[in-house]
């Protein structure tokens, strides 16, 4: 009977050694989907902020915009997670001002308002998976740690 103390004691160490890599792999896992996520919708946000200063003859509208983003010739439509992104543009004197999105790991956006995306301000963000990456008009907005550069 002394001996089943130790093999307990054994396997119960080891379930919970399991569970610690199983909770790191986890961590690890939604981390780089988040750091990935960034970096992809840096890309994206270049080619639309890009396409918006191509001069034209005629005027560029919304439409056209959320056209060529949703055909997908301005980058993958899906995040890491596989949530669709969320492209909100908005008339300026200016031109078109646009907002890109990952709804994070859970899929919904931190906001109903569009409105309240093109008002946020900068914030860090890594680790919190559930949060919205953001790039307003071509600069990240919520801080992840996967884009360095502000321009």
């Amino acid at each position: 009977m002394k001996n089943r103390l130790p093999i307990k004691a054994l396997l119960g160490g080891l379930a919970v050694f399991a569970l610690l890599l199983l909770w790191g792999y986890s961590k690890f896992w939604q981390r780089s989907r988040q750091v990935f996520t960034t970096l992809e919708l840096q890309g994206h946000a270049k080619m639309i902020q890009t396409y918006l200063e191509v001069p034209r003859s005629e005027k560029l509208t919304l439409d056209d915009v959320y056209n060529k983003f949703h055909a997908g010739e301005l980058g993958a439509t899906l995040d890491a997670w596989r949530n669709p992104y969320v492209l909100i543009c908005r008339e300026t004197p200016d031109g078109i001002s646009f907002v890109l999105i990952s709804t994070g790991s859970d899929g919904k956006r931190d906001y109903y308002k569009p409105q309240r995306y093109f008002e946020l301000a900068p914030e860090w963000i890594a680790g919190e998976y559930k949060r919205d990456i953001v790039f307003r008009d071509g600069k990240l907005v919520t801080r992840t740690g996967g884009y360095q550069s502000e321009a």
